[in-house]
């Protein structure tokens, strides 16, 4: 049964979505297992979403990318809910006492 569902799914993104690409190890990893072997295939930038969390509102993508290719970020995190995830700053030299 389930493998139909991906076999379903595999089918309608090769139909539909030519640019996604679909990573199916065959075995049980979780999320975060599955995604350390496929970043090793890598050679772009990757957005990575749970089925369950939508991205809303306006989402500045060309900046986005510009930080990843130029290296001033190497990972960008989007939330959907801010109220339970404050913004923060890792490069201290950036925001000093935050």
């Amino acid at each position: 049964m389930y493998e139909e569902h991906i076999r379903r799914v595999a089918y309608h993104a090769n139909l539909h979505w030519p640019e996604v690409w679909l990573w199916y190890s065959g075995v049980w990893k979780h999320q975060a297992g599955t995604l350390k072997d496929v970043v090793g295939e890598l050679d772009e930038c990757v957005l990575v979403m749970e089925h369950d969390t939508p991205l809303t509102g306006e989402i500045p993508w060309d900046i986005l990318v510009e930080h990843l290719y130029t290296e001033t970020a190497h990972l960008i995190r989007l939330h959907y809910d801010k109220t339970i995830h404050l913004p923060r700053v890792s490069d201290e030299r950036q925001a000093p006492g935050t």
